[in-house]
């Protein structure tokens, strides 16, 4: 009948779809890959690392007597835990309502959102440049990040020794335009040289810079000559078109790339640094371990009529072994 419309059907209930979606990605893939290590003893954890130095090959003269023994030297590295925490909480009245995407059951849904939020704030000081801090009331323990740990130069707190730290050469801080096949060669080949042998490398880079390599293997023509070929694509299945790189091969080593979302974040706001999307920290995942005193948990607190509440936190140290045979990429513009 033409009076019957939509807007006269009195008591029809609004429908809310029930889920609830979010657009950040959930990822925290150094965390995942980083192997794990039981309890230190104390918050500021020391441990030995030792670099093999060059030797002669010079022949012993025949009855020569071994009258100047050699050793390989040992340094102390130190680091310090961190203790973070996400709190969480529903009111009383929230426990009691349906809600769409988490049913009855409100205060679950923020404690897993909480553990989520936890993992991130771990992977985000973990690959930031945030130097180590003991805890002097004001200040609390600080884990010192990744890109702080590969340091040509004195940390301003229990540094690494010299006979340890990267070369230079391994430690990009040029411009970004500058980033080309060549520049990350040397970085690949001064990594080796300190290692001896050919290096494995887990690359945490930033999209921009993902997208720059993924461009490597393509050549642009030049307008003014003709001896630049064209840009070649790889078109699979169903006229795809595929531009990316995951895995560089060179004659020093190999680097295997995952884009993170969490590099070079000021640890204070969570917001990217100025050129965080075009850095990358290439590491040897055998030289780094994240050492817990308390695994990630929950803890509910006690009723007062409120709501539930609760926090869940962890207390770690993130240990590099060995800094040597690793590739940092911190541009400058």
């Amino acid at each position: 009948m033409a009076s019957m419309y939509e807007a006269n059907l009195v008591g029809k209930r609004q429908e809310i779809l029930d889920k609830i979606f979010n657009v950040e990605a959930e990822e925290t893939p150094c965390l995942s890959l980083l192997r794990k290590a039981g309890p230190p003893n104390a918050l500021l954890a020391t441990w030995v690392a030792e670099a093999y130095p060059d030797v002669a090959s010079t022949g012993v003269l025949d009855g020569a007597a071994a009258t100047n023994p050699g050793r390989v030297d040992r340094h102390l590295l130190q680091g310090c835990g961190q203790h973070f925490r996400q709190e969480w909480g529903v009111t009383t009245l929230t426990e009691v309502t349906n809600t769409a995407g988490t049913g009855r059951n409100e205060a679950g849904h923020q404690m897993a959102k909480a553990m989520l939020l936890l993992k991130r704030q771990m992977e985000q000081q973990i690959l930031s440049t945030t130097e180590c801090a003991s805890e002097s009331g004001a200040t609390p323990w600080t884990m010192r990040g990744a890109f702080k740990w590969l340091l040509n130069t004195e940390q301003a707190l229990y540094p690494v020794p010299s006979a340890i730290r990267p070369a230079a050469a391994a430690l990009y801080a040029g411009a970004y335009a500058s980033l080309d096949q060549d520049a990350f060669r040397t970085l690949m080949l001064t990594a080796a040289k300190a290692k001896k042998s050919t290096v494995s490398l887990i690359g945490m880079v930033g999209e921009t810079l993902k997208t720059k390599i993924d461009d490597w293997t393509n050549i642009y023509p030049v307008a003014s000559t003709t001896s630049q070929p064209r840009m070649q694509y790889t078109v699979a299945g169903n006229n795809v078109l595929k531009n990316f790189v995951d895995r560089l091969v060179f004659s020093a080593g190999s680097a295997t790339l995952a884009v993170n979302y969490f590099i070079d974040r000021d640890t204070t706001s969570g917001a990217a640094n100025t050129y965080a999307d075009k850095n990358g920290l290439f590491l040897d995942m055998r030289m780094w371990e994240l050492a817990y005193y308390k695994k990630p948990a929950n803890t509910n607190l006690a009723p007062d009529g409120s709501g539930k509440k609760g926090f869940v936190d962890a207390i770690a140290l993130l240990r590099c072994l060995n800094p040597l045979g690793q590739v940092k990429v911190e541009v400058s513009s």
